[in-house]
């Protein structure tokens, strides 16, 4: 079998997994070194994550919004 020559295969990742290792671990070591206990930095993390769900959610509903506008339009004329 022949070896193939060149740039070793790029670690393709899911948009979660990257997510997880890019921004997630940074933050809970982050928090881990500023709590006095582990269980303190997973009670901040448990709030970054449901102000991040609420921003994201409001994201999404003002996008359907925006859609909803446009196709209103589009059917106006």
């Amino acid at each position: 079998m022949e070896k193939k020559l060149g740039r070793p295969a790029k670690k393709e990742y899911a948009p979660e997994a990257l997510i997880q290792e890019l921004l997630i671990e940074p933050l809970k070591e982050n928090l881990r070194g500023l709590a006095d206990t582990d269980e303190e930095s997973d009670e901040y993390m448990d709030i970054v994550f449901s102000l991040c769900t609420a921003y994201e959610r409001q994201g999404y509903m003002e996008g359907i919004k925006v859609g909803a506008r446009l196709m209103m339009e589009l059917m106006e004329d």
